[in-house]
């Protein structure tokens, strides 16, 4: 039975759904100041196709770095907005335009999230230190339980990278991601949209898209993804706040979930997705934990936040259509070779 566990081709889905799961499940047993990073530091291990704790390491570090990066810039120039936003500008596009292979570029929408959740918020005020805390003491949590995960449910050893990975990022895919970037960092710069700063992630994953086709699947997505995945946050913490103090019984109700999860995504019959590598179940799980991470609290229901996040994935989408269809009008006026044309 346990080696048909461990060769079963369903191995990423069950993983990545314990990792998902024992990610929030120890932030709030761990007490985090900040739950939500218990589901955002699992992103690199869900991503691996092999444990591999140097390169996993470095991925985290990274992820410190511009967690550092974003809030001393803040802080340095909490007073000029002006600064901010040109010294965001220049580690953004560094960041960006040093990139040549789409593998490399798969790192990018997280990494780019902690820069403008770290910048945006110190530049209104608000410290995540906590954050970066909590960042370290999840990775430090996660790491050993994540090694014994893919020991018990390994990758095939057929599993080879795609040729799309290997391909190059072009200027023009990189012009669009700048822009993307660019003007999201600008949006939340003029309007105080704290409470939102979590579309970024969303936005970022879109920005880099490695292709047309992609990018409007990305788009058209936001919405049963982000949306759906509200709800079922919203449902699970109604759930849950049954007993709100109780470890085991919240435990108990998230297992429930991965069990739906897992039963839809590896009977192909009933999969929401074509797709083979069952990405769409997997966003549509981690969209619903990352707002049940947030909202979740003992001092009440927070329904309001899970309809106001949902009305934020909404404005989102259309946004993002809205621009994929103003860069493709120029590009049609100006054909080059890129992910539009």
């Amino acid at each position: 039975m346990f080696t048909e566990l461990t060769n079963s081709k369903h191995n990423a889905t069950i993983r990545s759904a314990l990792l998902y799961t024992f990610g929030l499940i120890s932030a709030w047993g761990c007490n985090l100041t900040s739950p939500v990073f218990g589901v955002l530091v699992a992103l690199p291990l869900v991503a691996a196709q092999d444990f591999s704790l140097t390169v996993l390491i470095k991925r985290y570090a990274l992820q410190a770095t511009y967690i550092v990066s974003g809030l001393m810039i803040g802080e340095m120039f909490a007073k000029s907005g002006f600064l901010v936003f040109a010294c965001s500008v220049a580690i953004l596009g560094f960041s960006i335009y040093r990139v040549n292979r789409w593998q490399q570029a798969a790192s990018m929408p997280t990494m780019i999230f902690y820069y403008l959740f770290a910048v945006v918020n110190t530049s209104y005020g608000t410290s995540v230190e906590h954050s970066l805390y909590s960042l370290i003491e999840s990775m430090m949590i996660q790491l050993p339980v994540g090694w014994l995960i893919f020991k018990l449910l390994p990758s095939p050893k057929n599993n080879k990278k795609t040729s799309e990975a290997n391909q190059c990022f072009t200027i023009e895919d990189k012009n669009f991601s700048f822009l993307v970037v660019t003007l999201t960092l600008l949006v939340f710069l003029l309007v105080d949209l704290t409470t939102s700063i979590f579309c970024a992630l969303v936005v970022s994953g879109c920005a880099f898209s490695i292709s047309k086709k992609s990018l409007l699947a990305n788009i058209k997505n936001i919405v049963p993804i982000q949306v759906g995945g509200c709800l079922i946050g919203l449902g699970v913490n109604v759930i849950i706040f049954a007993d709100i103090d109780n470890m085991i019984w919240a435990t108990g109700v998230l297992l429930l979930l991965v069990a739906f999860y897992l039963f839809f995504a590896n009977n192909q019959h009933l999969r929401l997705s074509e797709r083979e590598d069952n990405n769409y179940e997997n966003n549509i799980l981690r969209a619903a934990l990352v707002p049940l991470s947030l909202y979740t609290s003992p001092d009440g229901l927070y329904l309001s936040s899970y309809f106001h996040r949902s009305i934020d994935m909404l404005v989102t989408a259309i946004l993002m259509l809205g621009l994929y269809l103003l860069v493709r009008h120029c590009r049609e006026l100006s054909p080059s070779n890129s992910r539009f044309t």
